[in-house]
């Protein structure tokens, strides 16, 4: 596997384990010190929390779709920018958003892991 494609398999597990709200993948694969920028509302999560909100249902996404992205790789680091549709509830609230992304990956002894996270809502003007 190339390390492009090793880049992607880690952000496939991330987009899977959300779908799954696998919070044993999710601590595996987001290190202590992970952040998010939520796509929603702009708010700056850190690693537990996010998994407790993801894994007690606050967030329970139906899909992600991965409509495009590219990859560039700077030794042990990784960014990808990306484009995703995703569809679930939030707060028991149906959504469907259109977002653009920003994944950080840091390639670690135990494979690449997810460090950091922006979204952006596109929204129609």
């Amino acid at each position: 596997m190339t390390t492009e494609a090793e880049v992607l398999a880690a952000e496939e597990k991330f987009f899977n384990a959300l779908i799954a709200a696998d919070g044993v993948t999710l601590k595996n694969l987001l290190p202590v010190d992970f952040t998010i920028v939520d796509v929603m509302a702009g708010n700056v999560i850190t690693q537990a929390p996010f998994i407790e909100f993801v894994t007690s249902g606050g967030v329970k996404f139906q899909k992600i779709d991965r409509v495009e992205g590219n990859t560039r790789i700077y030794g042990s680091t990784a960014v990808v920018v990306g484009r995703t549709e995703m569809a679930g509830l939030f707060q028991d609230q149906p959504f469907a958003a259109s977002s653009r992304y920003t994944h950080v990956f840091l390639n670690t002894n135990d494979g690449w892991k997810l460090v950091a996270a922006q979204g952006t809502e596109i929204r129609d003007i």
